[in-house]
């Protein structure tokens, strides 16, 4: 009998979907090589309460009215100074954010955080898939930050699905 392959979990379908929807694909170049996220941000802890402020404005605001000026960046590649400055000069997302309280840099931290740890679970669930075991983390932020998301996985579902296809409410409690 062949083995069984077991099937990711959703997760990291939420964390892509949003880095995704925030950066675009990746380009040719940065998928050759590209770090698990902007540097510096892999020692950022998220919080349940920074998730909630900072993923609903990333997810709903209209991210075209931005790139219209500008090439769409690649979020792997930038530093976390470099997505700051790319959040405040989009002034739906600035604004947006303003209402919850965060600051651009707030953002940029939460999400390179999200970033990294995404590309954690998903190499988590590709290894399971194939029978293996991705080798464990050291205790840290990182690990830390993939507990946190492995362990409300249906509240950030709900925070990084597109309200238009009836997912959250795009208002951070």
């Amino acid at each position: 009998m062949p083995p069984r392959i077991r099937r990711p979990r959703a997760v990291p379908t939420a964390c892509l979907t949003l880095i995704l929807a925030f950066a675009g694909a990746r380009s040719a170049t940065a998928q050759a090589g590209y770090p698990s996220g902007p540097p510096g941000a892999e020692q950022y802890r998220l919080t349940l309460a920074g998730l909630r402020k900072v993923m609903p404005v990333l997810r709903d605001q209209p991210q075209a009215k931005c790139e219209e000026r500008e090439a769409k960046p690649d979020p792997y590649a930038l530093t976390l100074a470099e997505m700051t400055a790319t959040l405040e000069r989009c002034e739906p997302i600035r604004a947006a954010l303003a209402k919850t309280g965060a600051s651009a840099q707030e953002a940029a931290s939460v999400l390179g955080a999200f970033m990294y740890a995404g590309r954690r679970i998903t190499q988590e669930e590709s290894a399971l898939a194939l029978g293996k075991q991705a080798p464990p983390l050291p205790p840290g932020p990182l690990k830390d930050n993939v507990t946190l998301i492995r362990q409300n996985e249906a509240e950030l579902r709900r925070l990084t699905q597109s309200s238009s296809r009836g997912g959250g409410t795009g208002v951070a409690r």
